[in-house]
């Protein structure tokens, strides 16, 4: 307990320091802060992912990183955003990239799904999705024009370079104490549940699931409260488009995935693509992710794990 509330409390510190740090970031770069979210913050909180499946790969397991995918990505637009959605009591939606791009992110979410049909993922395949990968990175990017204002940019003079070295050092020691703190929760939270004779799948499901998505919900958390809401999207919705395109892309190049339980994949799937359908509706048609938008996303993630449940 003593170790579970210590990392609790260091999740939160981190949580402040990382948004701070991106905020900067983004100003030195004259970016918008959803971009920079979607890129750096993304990229950081799907290095679980990322070893998880490089490590499954090079130990001839790759599909248990698909299975991860699938799950990872329910689990974001689900719990997490609804989660974060319910605590501050709702979401500002600013930034009209998410908008605009909401189906193009539906696609390259869902791609992997597609690829897979035949039961079969190459490396042809994995090359595919990177390339998507690096066209709607690429995209984001040349697009500063409309989205990549800040008003508040920093100018590039020598003091304002020093400013930004110092930014990336608190982010990269913000993302330490994130990542680290985050399994001590993990590890801390699986104890308690053997000590209380509490059952693997409670664990797996509901302890575990909550550990692996808890660096995106402290830092949407955070970002919220410190009224930086287009960061909170911007992570959650490039945690996705990082986990489908090049988390499993690199993972498939290394070792081509063959679909054992095409049934298991197809439902799987259509569950992703519900979560994704339901969420791009939410942030399509307002621009504010209510209270109740996000009660609908929580049942979906119950949803899931009944599901789940029931297929195991």
């Amino acid at each position: 307990l003593a170790i579970f509330v210590f990392c609790l409390l260091i999740i939160v510190k981190s949580g402040t320091i990382l948004v701070h740090s991106l905020v900067a970031i983004s100003r030195y770069l004259h970016l918008s802060e959803y971009v920079i979210a979607f890129i750096l913050m993304a990229f950081a909180t799907s290095v679980p992912e990322l070893f998880v499946g490089v490590t499954a790969a090079v130990f001839d397991k790759s599909v248990l990183s698909l299975g991860n995918i699938i799950g990872a990505n329910i689990i974001n637009l689900t719990l997490a955003v609804g989660l974060v959605i319910l605590v501050t009591r709702g979401i500002q939606i600013e930034n009209k990239t998410p908008k605009k791009d909401a189906w193009i992110i539906f696609f390259l979410a869902i791609l992997p799904i597609l690829l897979a049909l035949d039961g079969l993922l190459s490396q042809v395949d994995g090359f595919i999705l990177l390339l998507f990968f690096i066209w709607y990175v690429t995209r984001l990017l040349g697009r500063k024009e409309e989205y990549a204002k800040n008003p508040h940019s920093l100018s590039h003079s020598i003091e304002g370079f020093k400013s930004f070295l110092r930014s990336i050092g608190l982010f990269l020691l913000g993302l330490c104490l994130l990542l680290v703190s985050a399994a001590g929760v993990v590890w801390s939270a699986s104890m308690i549940a053997e000590i209380l004779n509490l059952s693997l799948i409670f664990i797996g499901l509901m302890l575990l699931a909550l550990g692996t998505t808890l660096p995106e919900i402290v830092f949407g958390l955070r970002s919220v409260f410190m009224h930086h809401e287009d960061m909170t999207l911007g992570n959650f919705i490039g945690s996705v488009a990082f986990n489908s395109l090049f988390v499993l892309g690199l993972v498939i190049i290394i070792n081509p995935i063959v679909i054992p339980n095409m049934n298991m994949l197809k439902i799987s799937g259509l569950l992703l693509a519900l979560a994704l359908l339901v969420f791009n509706l939410f942030i399509r048609t307002k621009n504010r992710l209510s209270y109740k938008e996000g009660l609908v996303l929580i049942a979906i993630y119950v949803f899931f794990v009944a599901v789940e449940s029931l297929l195991s």
